[in-house]
C-alpha cells in the first residue's frame, strides 16, 4: 500500500496536522490507505531490438524559485529482453524516462523476494562484470551515443506524456525507443585576468540555454584538475550554451552555439563587480523603513538595505543572471513598476552582470497596485475552508515568481492579493494541489475551460 496521510484531499497529496489542547483527545482520525501502483514496458533501440541494461525511472516535475525540475521517485533497469517493472508506487502522474547504462558496471535492482514490505537490493548480475568501457555503444556510429528519452519517445519532457498511475492499477505497454545520436563537443580555456590559462582545479558549469529542460536537467558542473585552463564537455544536443566559471572573486561567462560542429571557446576570468542603485517610491527617493532590493541568481541570492535617498549597494557580484526583486513590507500595495539601467527595461528580464559597470540600476515602485479579492465555494456552494488560490498574470515569464502569487485560504474561504500592476490576470483555486504546479503550462491545461 502507498503511504497514507490523515486529512489528506487526494492520494498524492499532502495531509493536515492536529492540534491538541492538553487532555483533548481526537477520535474517529480515519487515514486511508490505497493499494500502489505499478509500470512496465520495454526499452528499444532504434532498429527494434530490446536494449538491456538501460536505467528507467519515474519522475514529477516541481519548481524551485520558479523554475522547472524533474525529481526522482523510483528507478530500476532492463533486464536481457529490455523488460522493466516499477511497483508500489503512490498513485499521481508521472513521467517516465530510460537511459542507456550499459557503461554503468554495478547496476542495481530493488526487489522484494518474499512478497512483503522487506527489500532486498541486488546486482543485476549473477557474476561480477568486466570492468572495461564499451567504447562503441550497439546501433551507434562513430561519434554517436545515446541521451535520455521520456515516453512516449522525446528528449525534451515538454513534449512528453504523463503517465496516470491509478491504485491497484499498472500502466502497460509504457515502451521507450532510444535513437541514437551525434556527440559534439565544447572545448575550452579558462583565462585569468591577465590571458593567462587560470592554474589549478577549476570549476566550469554548462546550461543549455534554449533546451527548455529542467534546470537540474539542461545545467552540468564539471571539475576540471589543472591541465593549463582547459576543460571539455560533450554534448548530444544541438543549440546554444552558456559556460561559466569562478575562482575565488574572479568569475567569466561566455555563449557560444552548437550545430553540426564542435566549438572552440574562452571563458575571460574578471574580478567581482559592485552595483549601486536607488528605489524611487512614486517619483519620490524612498524612504519607507524595512524595504530591501534582492537579487536571485544560480550562483546564490543577495540582499540590500536602502540607504539615503533610496540608494542601495550590492558588493562582489560574480558574473551571471540575477533577477530583480523588492521587498516592500508596511506597503501591502506596492509593487515593482520598472526596472532600468543604461535606459534598457529589465522589468521582464533578467540582469546580466558581466564584470563591468553599465550604471545604476533604477528601480520604480509604486504604492497604488490593485487588488483582487473574492471567496472560494466547493461543489455543494458551501464556503471552502481549504484551497490553494494563485492569481497568473498573462504573457509573464515563468521565472518572475514575485508575480505569481498564491494563497491559502483563512477560514471563511476569503482570500485577498494586494499589490498588482494593471493587466490581466487567470485566477484559479485547487482543494489540494502540489506546490508550484501551476507555473506548468501543461497542467493548466487541463483547467482552460474553467478559466476565470
Amino acid at each position: 500500500y502507498a503511504p497514507g496521510e490523515y486529512g489528506r484531499l487526494r492520494i498524492s497529496g499532502t495531509g493536515v496536522p492536529v492540534a491538541l489542547a492538553a487532555g483533548q483527545s481526537v477520535d474517529n482520525a480515519k487515514i486511508e490507505m490505497v493499494a500502489g501502483a505499478a509500470v512496465s514496458g520495454r526499452v528499444y533501440y532504434a532498429n527494434g531490438d530490446p536494449m538491456p541494461i538501460a536505467r528507467v525511472q519515474i519522475s514529477k516535475l516541481s519548481y524551485q524559485n520558479g523554475r522547472p525540475e524533474m525529481v526522482r521517485q523510483l528507478a530500476t533497469y532492463t533486464n536481457d529482453l529490455g523488460e522493466y517493472r516499477l511497483f508500489w508506487i503512490t498513485p499521481g502522474s508521472y513521467y517516465v524516462s530510460a537511459e542507456n547504462a550499459q557503461n554503468n558496471t554495478t547496476p542495481m535492482l530493488r526487489v522484494n523476494p518474499l512478497g512483503n514490505n522487506t527489500f532486498l537490493v541486488t546486482g543485476v548480475f549473477s557474476a561480477p562484470r568486466t570492468t572495461a568501457r564499451i567504447t562503441r555503444e550497439y546501433g551507434t556510429d562513430e561519434g554517436q551515443t545515446y541521451v535520455t528519452n521520456y515516453y512516449p519517445g522525446t528528449p525534451n519532457w515538454e513534449n512528453a506524456a504523463l503517465v496516470e498511475l491509478r491504485p491497484g492499477g499498472e500502466a502497460t505497454n509504457i515502451n521507450i525507443t532510444l535513437n541514437p545520436v551525434v556527440e559534439r563537443r565544447i572545448r575550452g580555456v579558462v583565462l585569468d585576468p591577465d590571458g593567462k590559462p587560470a592554474e589549478g582545479t577549476m570549476i566550469v558549469s554548462l546550461r543549455h540555454v534554449d533546451s527548455g529542460l529542467p534546470a537540474n536537467l539542461s545545467t552540468r558542473t564539471l571539475q576540471f584538475f589543472p591541465d593549463n585552463g582547459k576543460f571539455q564537455f560533450l554534448l548530444t544536443a544541438s543549440g546554444t550554451y552558456e559556460l561559466t566559471s569562478s575562482v575565488g572573486l574572479l568569475s567569466g561567462r561566455t555563449v557560444t552555439t552548437v550545430r553540426d560542429r564542435d566549438a572552440d571557446v574562452s571563458i575571460s576570468l574578471v574580478p567581482a563587480t559592485n552595483l549601486t542603485g536607488r528605489v524611487l517610491l512614486d517619483g519620490s527617493p524612498a524612504d519607507s523603513p524595512g524595504i530591501t532590493v534582492n537579487l536571485k541568481g544560480a550562483r546564490g541570492n543577495q540582499t540590500a538595505p536602502l540607504g539615503a535617498n533610496g540608494e542601495f549597494a550590492f558588493q562582489n557580484l560574480l558574473v551571471g543572471s540575477y533577477q530583480v526583486e523588492v521587498a516592500t513590507p508596511g506597503l501591502p500595495d506596492a509593487y515593482v513598476k520598472a526596472v532600468r539601467m543604461m535606459d534598457a527595461d529589465l522589468l521582464n528580464e533578467e540582469l546580466l552582470v558581466d564584470g563591468f559597470g553599465k550604471g545604476e540600476l533604477e528601480v520604480l515602485v509604486s504604492r497604488t497596485g490593485g487588488s483582487v479579492e473574492g471567496r472560494v465555494l466547493n461543489s455543494r456552494q458551501q464556503v471552502a475552508t481549504r484551497a490553494t488560490v494563485v492569481v497568473l498574470p498573462e504573457g509573464m515569464p515563468a521565472y518572475r515568481t514575485d508575480r505569481y502569487r498564491s494563497a491559502s485560504l483563512d477560514g471563511s474561504g476569503s482570500f485577498q492579493f494586494r499589490g498588482l500592476p494593471a493587466g490581466n490576470y487567470n485566477i484559479y483555486s485547487w482543494e489540494d494541489v502540489d506546490s508550484g504546479a501551476w507555473l506548468n503550462p501543461a497542467f493548466l491545461n487541463n483547467y482552460e475551460p474553467y478559466r476565470r
